[in-house]
């Protein structure tokens, strides 16, 4: 399926962004901690696939960093006047450098069909294997 060009806004809608993506590319729920309490669900694109299209003064971030690791991976973003988890950003190799976690929740006029067959890659963040699905996903 190709690239669909998706509007994406908050529950209060001060923050607003663009992305083309394609759903048939997966999506994505992890089980570390900071996922599995914010019932993540993310898809993943390249940096030029994605355009804020408000203030990025509405939104505040949380970084953290996993044990054992130098710093944190993710930005995570939220809004700061009704709380929405919007989106998250990093930079890493194996991803072509610098991406965005979009939150798929948030997409507006997506197909309901084509959500549901979008794939879904289960990834064990809890224990640093991210290349490895969980022993237990009934929670993701």
């Amino acid at each position: 399926m190709p690239q669909k060009h998706y509007k994406a806004r908050c529950h209060c809608g001060a923050v607003s962004y663009e992305v083309d993506l394609d759903l048939a590319e997966g999506t994505r729920r992890c089980n570390c901690t900071y996922c599995a309490k914010a019932r993540s669900w993310f898809a993943f694109v390249p940096a030029d696939r994605f355009a804020l299209t408000s203030d990025p003064a509405a939104q505040t971030e949380y970084r953290w960093t996993p044990p054992g690791r130098s710093g944190p991976f993710l930005h995570h973003l939220f809004c700061k006047a009704c709380g929405s988890r919007t989106y998250a950003w990093g930079e890493h190799a194996s991803f072509g450098g610098r991406f965005h976690a979009i939150n798929v929740a948030l997409l507006e006029g997506v197909d309901v069909d084509e959500l549901v067959a979008a794939p879904i890659v289960y990834q064990d963040g809890l224990h640093d294997h991210f290349d490895e699905a969980p022993a237990d996903m009934r929670l993701l």
